[in-house]
């Protein structure tokens, strides 16, 4: 499971999260899990670089993909609790 993480480079300490009744429901589940994380993180840096300049963003860069995590582990528990709760 975490192999199939790295090589999707999602972040293996969901792991827990993604595990599901069968490899297949799991399988679909780093799917979904892997487009909605992709798009957070696309969303962050995009609404971290409106109105910058580039050096700007260059100098802000790794605090930008910190808060992009933190910001994603927080949407993706959202949907996670949202999700137990329908089952």
């Amino acid at each position: 499971m975490t192999k199939v993480l790295a090589e999707r480079n999602l972040p293996v300490e969901f792991t827990d999260f993604l595990i599901a009744e069968d490899n297949e429901k799991t399988l679909e589940r780093i799917k979904t899990f892997e487009k909605k994380y992709k798009k957070a993180i696309e969303d962050a840096v995009n609404e971290k670089l409106k109105g910058k300049h580039r050096q700007q963003v260059a100098d802000n860069l790794p605090m930008s993909v910190s808060q992009s995590k933190t910001a994603l582990c927080k949407q993706f528990m959202t949907i996670k609790l949202k999700d137990n709760r329908r089952n």
